[in-house]
């Protein structure tokens, strides 16, 4: 039986029958969870199948593209973070309400990956029964039931055993020069009302002359944002954001291990 919430007050079901209280029939009691989750699961079950297909397909199609890369490997960026949800290796035909795509849409990365000599680190960020019961892991309702069952912990693994032997760029991690450092999603945004953009700057640079120590770099927050010091690309265009080739004004040569992290549309998944 597939239900869905049609609006606050609304829900519906395709229950073959009347509704009722007698033994064997159906009986709906609606619970609203009050939470703000704008996810893959809220989106893709709130559209239903048939429009969140259209919707998936068109954000797939326009959102991250070949120039995108195009635009990371001009600016100094030499590996991409793409994190994918466990219902990818179930493509093109995933769990309800999921929508099939995503598995294309991650060999298509791999591509322009390829093409523009990037490097790819494949995340498994949303795992089964949701991990922290945020949306951007497809939290059903804000909870996070991951740990509460073996089985979703060993179809953790399933996924990743899938992902790991299909991708050929997806290779074992070798250290002969002691344990790898990395640090994770920094953005350049630091909240100071009226700070121009010399000092953004300067925010920038501090933070990577500290990020430059880490033996397997670091990787930005996201590619695309809604909020401009978190948008890599935004900062890069605007100047306000110097690294690789971009950085003219620098008389210092550094050598970078530079990663971005592209989290596709807040928490729309590859």
């Amino acid at each position: 039986m597939y239900m869905q919430a049609q609006s606050q007050e609304q829900l519906t079901a395709d229950y073959q029958g009347d509704p009722g209280w007698h033994d064997n029939s159906a009986t709906f009691q609606m619970i609203i969870v009050a939470n703000d989750l704008h996810g893959d699961y809220q989106l893709a079950n709130g559209y239903g199948p048939d429009k969140a297909k259209k919707v998936y397909h068109r954000h797939r199609r326009s959102f991250i593209t070949d120039k995108d890369f195009k635009f990371l490997s001009r600016n100094g960026i030499n590996t991409v973070r793409i994190p994918v949800g466990w219902w990818i290796a179930y493509d093109p035909n995933p769990p309800a309400p999921f929508i099939g795509g995503s598995l294309q849409s991650l060999d298509d990365a791999f591509k322009w990956a390829d093409h523009y000599g990037l490097k790819v680190i494949v995340d498994l960020h949303a795992a089964p029964g949701s991990q922290n019961g945020m949306e951007h892991s497809a939290s059903r309702d804000g909870s996070a039931d991951w740990s509460n069952s073996s089985d979703h912990i060993s179809q953790s693994l399933t996924v990743i055993d899938f992902l790991a032997s299909r991708e050929p760029q997806v290779e074992a991690l070798n250290s002969t020069n002691g344990p790898l450092i990395f640090v994770g999603e920094w953005t350049n945004e630091w909240k100071v009302q009226g700070a121009s953009r010399s000092e953004y700057q300067k925010f920038c640079d501090a933070q990577l002359q500290a990020f430059e120590k880490a033996s397997f770099g670091w990787s930005y927050w996201t590619l695309k944002n809604e909020e401009k010091h978190w948008d890599f690309e935004w900062n890069i265009k605007h100047n306000y954001l110097r690294l690789g080739n971009s950085r003219a004004t620098s008389n210092k040569s550094i050598s970078w291990r530079i990663y971005a992290f592209l989290l596709i549309f807040g928490c729309i998944y590859l």
